[in-house]
């Protein structure tokens, strides 16, 4: 089961993701590192779907951030990090579609800590608590029952292990 997880506390968010690539019922990889793309060091870009759009896309928009920061000597904004990666859903959408799913992460200091939602269909909104994949069906209740606007770092973690092991239960890939 593909599963993105994110939190977003007062100061902080926390994101999560599955180590293995499947396809079908066949585990293909167990130590997948494709899902997680640091840009900068204060933004985050987490991608769930197949592994070859992943690749490619994630790889696509961290160099473009890159160019853009080298070109305008400045760094986005991470509301601008998620918009530019939405628009680039959009636009590959009716002509090469990458079919992943993104939690984007970040802070400034303008905004503080935020946490973005992006589906493949490039919808996209600044949320507190976002799955996507297969383990979002099984994680979304554990999610809306225990997140709180004064979330602690520590209750961000057991929530995340709550989630982990409910999804263990039903999943046929676990080990």
């Amino acid at each position: 089961m593909d599963t993105l997880i994110g939190l977003r506390g007062n100061n902080f968010v926390v994101l999560a993701a599955d180590t293995y690539s499947i396809n079908s019922i066949i585990k293909l990889k167990n130590d997948d590192n494709t899902k997680f793309y640091d840009i900068h060091g204060n933004k985050c870009l987490l991608l769930g779907g197949s592994i070859g759009d992943r690749l490619q896309f994630g790889e696509f928009i961290r160099k473009n951030v890159h160019l853009y920061q080298y070109q305008n000597n400045t760094d986005m904004f991470v509301k601008s990090f998620a918009f530019f990666t939405r628009k680039n859903l959009a636009y590959y959408l009716r002509r090469n579609p990458f079919e992943v799913n993104c939690l984007i992460a970040g802070y400034d200091k303008k905004d503080g800590y935020q946490l973005y939602w992006c589906d493949y269909l490039s919808n996209m909104d600044s949320v507190n608590k976002g799955a996507h994949g297969y383990g979002a069906y099984l994680v979304s209740a554990i999610l809306d029952k225990y997140y709180h606007e004064n979330l602690t770092v520590d209750e961000t973690l057991d929530i995340f292990k709550l989630c982990l092991k409910n999804e263990k239960k039903v999943s046929i890939n676990s080990n």
